[in-house]
């Protein structure tokens, strides 16, 4: 958990953007290099996917916790409710991978079927848990920042930092390591 706390920004980019694609290298040298194809396309796109989704939670995880750890008793926000989203979040987040990957062998087979619904279901809950779990963030940060509740207009545009992560990394990480390094 520390290790977020204490990575600069880049380092967390390098290592959102490339763990990934080193994932999915060493799966396609695994299926050149041996015979049988134990690792196909959808397998690799899969563990690529699921290696980002694990930094990149663990980083919102990381700092939503920490941030709300070291906030004064009566500011302190509700961790259930953050740690419930954050894992409904990284669940529908594969379940929408596998799913996605499986339509698209369906579509390219020609095998289609009207039977794919539920991933529609899956929608609501997923937006509903990342708009909670960014602005869970985004609210324990301000709050520490300025030792006083926030409110939404003052987290906007932290919040947005938060959604567009490749961009938001670089002025977020250091607000949160400067904390970090604080206490």
């Amino acid at each position: 958990m520390t290790f977020f706390l204490r990575a600069r920004h880049w380092q967390i980019f390098l290592l959102m953007l490339f763990a990934p694609f080193f994932v999915e290298l060493v799966c396609f040298l695994i299926t050149e290099f041996t015979s049988g194809s134990p690792f196909g396309i959808f397998t690799a796109t899969l563990l690529k996917n699921i290696t980002f989704l694990f930094f990149y939670f663990g980083w919102i995880y990381s700092a939503g916790i920490y941030l709300n750890s070291i906030l004064p008793s009566k500011l302190k926000l509700n961790t259930a409710y953050f740690k419930l989203c954050l894992s409904l979040l990284a669940i529908t987040m594969t379940i929408m991978y596998v799913y996605s990957e499986m339509y698209l062998e369906k579509t390219a087979s020609g095998s289609f079927s009207n039977s794919d619904w539920p991933l529609f279901l899956l929608a609501p809950v997923y937006l509903f848990c990342a708009v909670y779990s960014y602005y869970f963030v985004v609210k324990a940060l301000k709050t520490v920042e300025q030792q006083r509740p926030s409110t939404f207009g003052e987290c906007f545009g932290d919040f947005f930092l938060i959604i567009f992560f490749p961009i938001g990394i670089w002025f977020i990480q250091p607000r949160i390591n400067k904390l970090f390094l604080s206490n």
